[in-house]
């Protein structure tokens, strides 16, 4: 996967950025291009060396071009991950008012198959050792429902469902839908390019 790539150690050293940043670039990239290397360091929040590091094994990637004057741009092979991502999931942030959460929501597209290779507390605990505090995972089962996986007896959670219901109105059937505090963007990328790898997509 492009994304593993790009952060791979060279001559021992391993960067200073993760999948996380690397996917944000790309779509900042792609939302503002062209754009020049200080903006972006801005909104991503790497040091200028980092942020230089990165560009430098996008463009060794053949995924961005950039040009002195104009800044950075997507070439067609970093459009078609862009495209893959937008396609394949959505991240916004929600206030989680029955839980108390001021969180990051991530939906990914026919995501719920991912339960049928990582079982759902070892996903938790692998989204929690990327940085999340709290996770809560659900899927929207194939009856169109909101399910809250490992399933127990009769879980009192009718006003949370509804609440996620809410939130859901660009979900469908086979979503995998993830709640994760803190409210970060880095840590939503960097759970998603974590999932997409897992899902072998973009």
């Amino acid at each position: 996967m492009m994304l593993t790539k790009a952060t791979e150690p060279k001559q021992g050293n391993k960067p200073k950025f993760d999948e996380g940043h690397v996917l944000m670039s790309l779509m900042y990239i792609s939302e503002l291009q062209p754009v020049g290397r200080i903006t972006l360091m801005k909104k991503i929040e790497l040091s200028e060396a980092s942020m230089k590091t990165l560009l430098r094994r996008l463009k060794e990637l053949s995924l961005i071009s950039t040009d002195p004057v104009g800044g950075n741009i997507l070439t067609n092979e970093g459009q078609k991950i862009v495209s893959c991502v937008k396609e394949h999931s959505l991240i916004r942030s929600v206030n989680l008012k029955s839980l108390g959460w001021n969180s990051v929501m991530l939906i990914l597209r026919k995501g719920a198959e991912i339960l049928e290779k990582i079982p759902v507390l070892t996903l938790r605990d692998e989204i929690i050792r990327l940085g999340a505090e709290k996770v809560l995972i659900c899927i929207y089962n194939k009856d169109g429902k909101i399910e809250i996986p490992p399933k127990t007896e009769e879980m009192p959670l009718k006003n949370l469902i509804e609440e996620i219901k809410a939130n859901c109105t660009k979900c469908d059937k086979g979503d995998l839908i993830l709640f994760a505090t803190p409210n970060d963007t880095h840590l939503a990328y960097l759970v998603l390019a974590y999932l997409l790898r897992g899902l072998k997509i973009c």
